[in-house]
């Protein structure tokens, strides 16, 4: 379904970033993975078909660093289909009346910077080649506030901005035939989290706890009609798409349909 497409996966060593590499591997595309960490990116892509992998270590909150990746891939394939801008830090968490600014400015660069420099550079390479697909990573917590003694207010402002820079790009990036749309996570089961969406809505619609659901395949928030099926040609842009563990998405995107195809979309 993807043997053409490349795909640049950033946040790629862990998580949502590693399950949806896996996913587009198995899937037929290249894939490019971004990650600070590089021990653990090399340990995260152990195993994987490295022909089709490009492993980067570098820091989105770093222009340089960003820049160099998009490079780097445009050279290996020569372009850049889809984007999967999923980087992010939770970062120290404290009640905003002690939080100390050096953390704050932390949580900015590598959240809110560092995904407009995603953005940026990987939008050039796509708006060049006549167009491409990016979904980007905010949070539940972006959305409401959490709960007074989780200390999550800086990180929750800075997914809140990651919501509303999706929603303007996707106006500024339409003509350009760029879809961009922002996934918000809940809770996760972390490392192999989307391998249970399946079978944990298979569970609840058997009428079954879902207690097996953990969070749906990685950038559930772009295709057709939002969810892989409908009228070809329908797209869904700038949408805030979110989904919690054990539950699923807003009732609106029928997680139950929900396709590789569907999250990122077949150009």
């Amino acid at each position: 379904m993807f043997d053409s497409k490349v795909a640049v996966v950033t946040g790629g060593a862990s998580g949502v970033g590693l399950a949806l590499t896996r996913q587009l591997l198995d899937a037929g595309a290249k894939v490019a993975v971004v990650d600070r960490d590089a021990p653990s990116l090399d340990r995260a892509l152990d195993g994987l078909d490295r022909s089709r992998v490009l492993a980067l270590q570098a820091d989105v909150a770093l222009e340089a660093d960003v820049q160099r990746c998009a490079d780097a891939t445009v050279e290996k394939w020569g372009r850049i289909d889809l984007f999967h801008n999923n980087a992010a830090i939770v970062g120290p968490q404290s009640s905003l009346l002690d939080f100390r600014m050096a953390d704050f400015d932390r949580i900015f660069a590598v959240n809110v910077r560092g995904m407009l420099l995603g953005m940026q550079a990987v939008g050039k390479v796509m708006r060049a080649q006549g167009g491409g697909s990016i979904v980007n990573t905010s949070s539940v917590s972006g959305q409401r506030s959490s709960r007074a003694e989780a200390g999550l207010g800086v990180y929750g402002a800075s997914k809140a901005a990651v919501i509303r820079m999706t929603q303007q790009a996707a106006l500024e990036f339409a003509p350009h035939d760029i879809r961009i749309n922002v996934i918000c996570p809940g809770a996760d089961r972390h490392a192999s989290a989307a391998q249970h969406l399946s079978r944990g809505w298979a569970n609840r619609r058997a009428g079954g706890s879902g207690a097996e659901t953990a969070l749906p395949e990685p950038a559930a928030a772009t295709g057709r009609n939002g969810a892989g099926g409908g009228e070809p040609g329908v797209l869904v842009v700038g949408a805030a798409g979110e989904f919690h563990h054990g539950w699923g998405l807003q009732r609106r995107w029928r997680p139950d349909r929900l396709t590789l195809e569907g999250l990122i979309g077949r150009r």
